[in-house]
Protein backbone atom coordinates (compact mmCIF):
# COMPACT_ATOMS: atom_id res chain seq x y z
CA UNK A 1 0.00 0.00 0.00
CA UNK A 2 1.32 3.42 -0.87
CA UNK A 3 1.24 5.97 1.95
CA UNK A 4 -0.22 9.33 0.94
CA UNK A 5 1.22 12.57 2.24
CA UNK A 6 -2.09 13.25 4.05
CA UNK A 7 -1.87 9.96 5.95
CA UNK A 8 1.79 10.58 6.81
CA UNK A 9 0.89 14.06 8.09
CA UNK A 10 -1.98 12.59 10.16
CA UNK A 11 0.35 10.05 11.80
CA UNK A 12 3.01 12.70 12.48
CA UNK A 13 0.43 15.04 14.02
CA UNK A 14 -1.08 12.29 16.22
CA UNK A 15 2.31 11.06 17.48
CA UNK A 16 3.54 14.55 18.47
CA UNK A 17 1.87 14.54 21.95
CA UNK A 18 3.44 11.14 22.61
CA UNK A 19 6.86 12.55 21.71
CA UNK A 20 6.27 15.44 24.12
CA UNK A 21 5.16 13.09 26.91
CA UNK A 22 8.13 10.72 26.69
CA UNK A 23 10.73 13.29 25.67
CA UNK A 24 14.27 11.88 25.58
CA UNK A 25 12.98 8.49 26.79
CA UNK A 26 11.45 7.86 23.34
CA UNK A 27 13.84 5.68 21.35
CA UNK A 28 11.73 4.86 18.28
CA UNK A 29 8.16 4.69 17.02
CA UNK A 30 6.83 2.55 14.18
CA UNK A 31 3.33 2.82 12.71
CA UNK A 32 2.03 0.05 10.45
CA UNK A 33 -1.13 0.80 8.47
CA UNK A 34 -3.24 -1.60 6.41
CA UNK A 35 -6.76 -2.14 5.18
CA UNK A 36 -8.76 -5.20 6.18
CA UNK A 37 -12.32 -5.93 5.01
CA UNK A 38 -13.21 -2.26 4.42
CA UNK A 39 -11.63 -1.24 7.74
CA UNK A 40 -8.51 0.78 8.34
CA UNK A 41 -6.01 -0.91 10.68
CA UNK A 42 -3.15 0.85 12.44
CA UNK A 43 -0.55 -0.62 14.76
CA UNK A 44 1.83 1.56 16.74
CA UNK A 45 4.89 0.14 18.49
CA UNK A 46 6.98 2.52 20.60
CA UNK A 47 10.34 1.65 22.12
CA UNK A 48 11.17 3.66 25.23
CA UNK A 49 14.30 3.70 27.40
CA UNK A 50 14.87 0.71 29.61
CA UNK A 51 13.81 -1.71 26.88
CA UNK A 52 10.10 -0.86 27.29
CA UNK A 53 7.84 -1.54 24.33
CA UNK A 54 4.42 0.06 24.16
CA UNK A 55 1.91 -1.36 21.69
CA UNK A 56 -1.42 -0.16 20.33
CA UNK A 57 -3.55 -1.87 17.67
CA UNK A 58 -6.80 -0.33 16.43
CA UNK A 59 -9.31 -0.69 13.62
CA UNK A 60 -11.71 1.95 12.42
CA UNK A 61 -13.91 3.07 9.56
CA UNK A 62 -11.34 5.69 8.53
CA UNK A 63 -7.69 6.52 9.09
CA UNK A 64 -8.39 9.27 11.63
CA UNK A 65 -10.25 6.85 13.91
CA UNK A 66 -7.78 3.97 13.53
CA UNK A 67 -4.63 6.04 14.00
CA UNK A 68 -6.17 8.06 16.84
CA UNK A 69 -7.26 4.95 18.75
CA UNK A 70 -3.86 3.25 18.37
CA UNK A 71 -2.04 6.37 19.58
CA UNK A 72 -4.47 6.75 22.50
CA UNK A 73 -3.75 3.18 23.65
CA UNK A 74 -0.01 3.85 23.59
CA UNK A 75 -0.48 7.23 25.34
CA UNK A 76 -2.19 5.50 28.27
CA UNK A 77 0.67 3.02 28.53
CA UNK A 78 3.22 5.84 28.31
CA UNK A 79 1.52 7.79 31.09
CA UNK A 80 1.57 4.70 33.31
CA UNK A 81 5.22 4.07 32.53
CA UNK A 82 6.17 7.69 33.19
CA UNK A 83 4.31 7.54 36.50
CA UNK A 84 6.34 4.49 37.49
CA UNK A 85 9.56 6.28 36.58
CA UNK A 86 8.63 9.28 38.73
CA UNK A 87 7.66 6.97 41.60
CA UNK A 88 11.07 5.31 41.51
CA UNK A 89 12.82 8.66 41.63
CA UNK A 90 10.82 9.66 44.73
CA UNK A 91 11.60 6.42 46.55
CA UNK A 92 15.30 6.66 45.78
CA UNK A 93 15.64 9.80 47.87
CA UNK A 94 13.83 8.41 50.93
Amino acid sequence: MEISSELRHLVDRRILPLERLLGDALVSANMVVATEHHLCVSELVVHARGDHRLHGLAKGPNWQAAVGAAVEKVMQQAQTLKGKWHGQIGRAHV
